[in-house]
């Protein structure tokens, strides 16, 4: 940022008041670092120009064509338009929401890819995904390093066994009710590494969802709660997708839907929830002799096959 901005800035938050920051927009399809990838704001003009600038930290871009990173990047927020593409590849991309501004905004058609790269979120301010959000490699990192809520009607989508969304000890990252976490991947909750006491956390108040071939995974030590749906299912027969609860979750008020044959809810901790299990095909399987699974029993609640160690109130015959 330009010294005159950093003053603009710091006399902004003193005041009170929203500071202000460089916008820029892609003209053309290009690397992040690379000024002719975009053009600049000038409030003078209240036009867009060329610009020997590239969206930094405080800064607020727009990408309106395909942007790939070929260094780690640092902005204050993002928007994704429809059609638009970013790329992380290799690198890391932080959205930091600098001075207040709204920090992700993936809109309806675009795309944020995290390739084999990091995207972090260090800001609790808004966060918006009506497009889609993919971890598309084995080395994809979605790193939550403040409590945040991911608003709107998009999907984050896992492509690997192996690709991870890790939130930091003593966060939250909470799922909006219409937003789903889905395909094959692992969440991790880190652990304190201080004098902190509580690990990374999912507030699931959307759909957490394995619908690919693979494992999504909640992996021991993330702490889980919430009122969404715990979906296990695929459209294709061979996909045999599987739910995996490495972690306990013990206050949960939502329904488990297991759907189509072949798809697997494995209980490896104690998992409760208030809430119904619906159960059309597939199977339900404990690993360990000392887990359980407890649900609702509430009128949609439909078991065909419950398998020792399930416990419940009452179990209600599918049609």
């Amino acid at each position: 940022m330009r010294k005159k901005e950093m003053l603009i800035a710091a006399i902004v938050i003193l005041s009170g008041t929203t500071a202000l920051a460089a916008k820029f927009q892609s003209r053309v399809s290009g690397a992040w670092g690379d000024s002719d990838t975009w053009e600049e704001w000038v409030d003078g003009c209240d036009c867009w120009r060329n610009t020997s600038n590239v969206p930094a930290t405080g800064d607020k871009a727009i990408a309106r064509h395909f942007v790939f990173l070929a260094s780690d990047e640092v902005v204050g927020c993002l928007d994704i338009l429809a059609g638009a593409d970013v790329d992380a590849i290799t690198h890391q991309l932080t959205i930091d929401g600098t001075f207040g501004l709204a920090a992700l905004d993936i809109r309806t058609g675009g795309d944020l890819l995290v390739g084999s790269g990091i995207v972090r979120l260090t800001s609790s301010d808004t966060h918006t995904i009506d497009g889609r959000l993919f971890l598309d490699t084995s080395t994809s990192i979605l790193r939550i390093d403040e409590s945040l809520t991911l608003g709107g009607d998009g999907r984050v989508i896992g492509q690997d066994d192996s690709a991870k969304i890790q939130i930091q000890y003593d966060k939250t990252l909470t799922a909006a009710s219409n937003v789903t976490i889905e395909g094959r991947m692992k969440i991790q909750g880190l652990a304190p590494m201080g004098p902190e006491t509580r690990n990374g956390a999912l507030a699931n108040n959307g759909t957490v969802s394995a619908n690919a071939v693979g494992i999504l995974q909640l992996m021991s030590g993330l702490v889980i709660s919430g009122s969404g749906v715990w979906h296990v299912g695929s459209d294709t027969a061979s996909d045999n997708p599987i739910l995996l609860f490495n972690a306990p979750a013990t206050a949960l008020t939502g329904a488990f839907q297991i759907r189509d044959a072949g798809s697997l809810l494995d209980i490896n901790q104690n998992v409760t929830t208030t809430a119904d299990i619906i159960y059309d095909a597939g199977e339900i399987n404990t690993i360990t002799n000392s887990s359980t699974f407890t649900f609702g029993i509430g009128t949609g609640a439909c078991v065909t096959q419950p398998v020792s160690p399930l416990t419940n109130q009452r179990f209600m015959p599918c049609p």
